[in-house]
């Protein structure tokens, strides 16, 4: 791989884990959030609307993220497991994704189904 290559991967990395670092701190400032993203738990029907805009947001955040992985990195460094994780333990992250398949073409290349 040539110096600019490297150079590109070292950024793509970079960035990808300043993602990750942001989407685990709105986590961290709302940890009852973090059920809906790591413990398979669905989010209630009648959650209040503040916590549904939540949801919604960090599921975007983290379908840019895994998109912009599956569409920049050569290889998949461990993400395409991240992402079938994702996928099959966040009720609220796959509801996401389905509804807007549309939108995250390279994510799809990784999630089983």
């Amino acid at each position: 791989m040539s110096l600019h290559g490297d150079q590109n991967k070292i950024e793509t990395r970079a960035g990808l884990f300043a993602h990750s670092l942001q989407i685990q701190g709105v986590l961290v400032e709302h940890p009852e959030l973090y059920p809906y993203f790591y413990e398979n738990e669905p989010v209630p029907i009648d959650v209040d609307e503040k916590t549904r805009i939540q949801v919604e947001i960090i599921s975007e955040m983290l379908a840019d993220m895994i998109d912009h992985a599956a569409a920049s990195l050569l290889t998949h460094e461990g993400w395409e497991e991240y992402a079938n994780d994702m996928y099959e333990h966040s009720p609220a992250f796959r509801r996401f994704a389905d509804e807007r398949r549309q939108w995250y073409p390279s994510m799809w290349r990784w999630i089983e189904r």
